[in-house]
């Protein structure tokens, strides 16, 4: 895990109250925002490749709405 969900929840404490902020989980996924299972240490970046569909539709629905 490269951020907590403890992180997680101190930036949605943070930026309660805000109507244009959106919050998504990816617990599967590495900074390279590639699907990824198990602890993400960094060697996983050496091998190619994508970002995971599911950030791809949901940035898509952002930008969308």
């Amino acid at each position: 895990m490269q951020v907590s969900m403890n992180q997680f929840e101190n930036w949605k404490s943070a930026l309660q109250g805000h109507s244009n902020v959106t919050y998504n989980s990816y617990p599967k996924v590495n900074h390279l925002l590639s699907s990824y299972d198990g602890l993400s240490i960094g060697q996983e970046y050496a091998e190619p490749s994508n970002v995971s569909k599911a950030i791809i539709d949901d940035i898509a629905k952002w930008v969308l709405k």
